[in-house]
């Protein structure tokens, strides 16, 4: 769009009000982006700010081969992840009990056998999951674990989401086998 150039070619030049005309037409857009991943507007909010300012320090290397909304929705969708990741992470730590106590939490519903079978396969299928060659990692990773679509994976990636399939098809052949050959589903 001339437009969108001529104002990214002005905010390159230091003209602030410039950027500030470009992306307020994407300010929505981005915003449901980040809630669609979130689930909560605060953050969601957080992440469209984080976005923007992102967007604003890389606008330099925006070449114009896809439109300027595509390009910021794959800045919204990766800050998304990333505060999500944040989340998990802060969550994680409070829900871990401390290294002593073997890295369960008590429960009283489960026997601590079903407690220690559940943890052990959990970090036998992560470690399945993290030897996946690279490609095929990936897409695990943001379909299973960031619980992304396919359409979402194929922009983030910038690969056609015919390759996204693909890949998933492929990495749950691997997985499939890896988990039998380990007795994981037994």
């Amino acid at each position: 769009m001339p437009q969108e150039r001529f104002l990214i070619q002005q905010c390159l030049s230091g003209n602030q009000d410039a950027f500030r005309r470009l992306i307020e037409p994407h300010q929505d857009f981005v915003f449901r982006v980040a809630i669609s991943v979130l689930g909560s507007r605060e953050e969601a909010e957080e992440a469209a700010q984080d976005a923007f300012v992102r967007a604003y320090r890389g606008l330099g290397s925006f070449s114009g081969k896809v439109p300027f909304q595509a390009w910021m929705y794959r800045i919204a969708v990766r800050t998304a992840l990333n505060v999500r990741r944040r989340r998990r992470r802060r969550l994680f730590e409070r829900l871990t009990p401390p290294a002593w106590f073997g890295g369960l939490a008590s429960s009283e519903t489960e026997a601590p056998d079903t407690q220690f079978a559940k943890r052990d396969a959990r970090i036998r299928l992560r470690a399945i999951i993290d030897r996946l060659p690279g490609k095929l990692h990936e897409v695990v990773v943001l379909s299973y674990l960031q619980e992304l679509a396919g359409s979402e994976i194929a922009i983030i990636l910038n690969i056609p989401e015919g390759t996204v399939k693909s890949r998933l098809h492929r990495a749950r052949e691997k997985l499939q086998k890896e988990i039998e050959r380990q007795g994981l589903l037994d």
